[in-house]
């Protein structure tokens, strides 16, 4: 990036090189107006900063002059001024100025030059799906949209467009409202709206060489984000496609930081299972499901044996991995529907949906053999393992079930440890009918 200042005091000047030099930017200087029109017929450069009092013309002449000419009509200028009127901001915007610095407070005028120099040189990246059947049209924004680092997929049919769209992830997509096929621009729009994933609320900018009012309302209300007429400008296509980009960008990263506070609610860090409080409300639900539609509901109770002696005589590091390694074991062993979960410590639950207790014997027995195999971080473990079904049509809570299988599991350590043992008596089934 390129940028000519005009300022006439070395104050200021010093000002700007400080803070340019931060951002690696690129700056000549002149001091006056005159000097400034000749700089830019003479180069090219990417921004004007020039004060509003300058010794040769006012700062809004020069302006003026630039914004006449073809080659500067959409040159960023900045205007550097101590007067607050609210005429003299009206006089610069309606001169072209495109934006106003005030000089009173240094460190306001460095922050916001920062802040304004960093939008500028603000780069996007991402997939552009474009629909465009104008060799001449599509030739243009093609070349400006690889200016920009973009990838670009272009489509001269909307319905070829739609296609690839089901296949591919993208950032934005730009259409022009007319294009040859059975699928309009305004059709490929619809069709995106109408998904029901979240792909419907990827940024639509629409192009129309039909410039009027009622057709851009009309493409907005059928969920377009943006809309630019052609001939496409360079600087406005630059500018939209960046904020829309930028936007949903952001917007990802909100999701998945939601997503992963989410996970994080409900999942056991070490091991990847569901916690505690996540296994208490799937097992309420799942217990209450099961009464009602009559159908078995087991639960696994799995406690390592002689778990400490592994933390005192290895440490906790490889205590923890010998949890992970048999939580990703008992994560394995699940089906669709099953739910796996650290309990607490060295204890993992299984809550085994439409299982009866003659499956989930086997379940169990199958799992302790794997721990006992398994020999997780290099380490000799066994597991002692707690069964406990609910019958067809049992009224109870995951809480009574839970302690059916925790005074197995200590029957399990009684005996000897590394076994199944079923609970024993079975939960009663209540003598009144449902």
């Amino acid at each position: 990036m390129r940028i000519l200042i005009v300022v006439d005091t070395q104050l200021y000047q010093q000002l700007f090189q400080t803070v340019l030099s931060d951002l690696h930017i690129q700056a000549d200087y002149v001091a006056d107006g005159w000097s400034a029109l000749r700089a830019l017929q003479q180069g090219s450069y990417d921004m004007l900063c020039l004060g509003l009092h300058l010794p040769d013309m006012n700062g809004l002449d020069v302006c003026r002059q630039l914004r006449a000419e073809a080659a500067t009509a959409l040159l960023p200028i900045v205007l550097l001024t101590s007067d607050d009127k609210e005429t003299t901001l009206k006089e610069s915007l309606e001169a072209g100025i495109t934006e106003v610095l005030r000089k009173s407070n240094f460190a306001e005028l460095s922050r916001a030059f920062r802040q304004l120099l960093g939008g500028m040189r603000m780069q996007v990246k991402g997939r552009v799906l474009y629909v465009e059947d104008s060799q001449m049209a599509s030739t243009v924004t093609l070349h400006l949209l690889e200016k920009m680092g973009l990838l670009i997929d272009h489509f001269i049919s909307a319905d070829v467009a739609w296609d690839q769209f089901q296949t591919q992830d993208y950032d934005l997509v730009i259409t022009d409202i007319l294009v040859e096929g059975t699928l309009s621009g305004v059709g490929l729009l619809r069709q995106i709206r109408g998904l029901e994933d979240e792909r419907n609320r990827i940024p639509v900018l629409a192009i129309s060489g039909l410039d009027d009012t009622a057709r851009r309302i009309e493409i907005l209300r059928q969920g377009a984000n943006d809309y630019i007429a052609k001939p496409v400008v360079e600087e406005e296509l630059r500018a939209r496609v960046t904020n829309l980009i930028t936007a949903k960008q952001l917007f990802d990263t909100v999701r998945e930081q939601q997503r992963k506070l989410e996970e994080f609610a409900v999942t056991d860090q070490l091991t990847g299972l569901y916690n505690r409080h996540f296994l208490y409300e799937a097992a309420q639900q799942a217990v209450a499901n099961a009464s009602r539609h009559r159908y078995p509901l087991s639960l696994l109770l799995l406690d390592l044996d002689h778990f400490k002696l592994i933390n005192d005589r290895h440490g906790h590091d490889v205590g923890d991995k010998v949890l992970c390694e048999v939580g990703a074991l008992l994560r394995k062993s699940c089906r669709d529907g099953d739910v796996a979960a650290r309990f607490g410590g060295e204890e993992f639950v299984l809550l085994l949906v439409q299982c009866p207790l003659a499956d989930a014997r086997i379940k169990a027995e199958r799992l302790c053999a794997e721990v006992d195999a398994a020999s997780p971080a290099g380490h000799k473990v066994t597991a002692s393992i707690g069964v406990a079904s609910l019958p067809l049509g049992q009224q109870a809570n995951f809480e009574q079930l839970f302690k059916q299988a925790d005074l197995a599991v200590y029957a399990a350590k009684r005996s000897g440890r590394n076994r199944v043992v079923l609970a024993d008596p079975p939960m009663p089934v209540p003598q009144t009918s449902l």
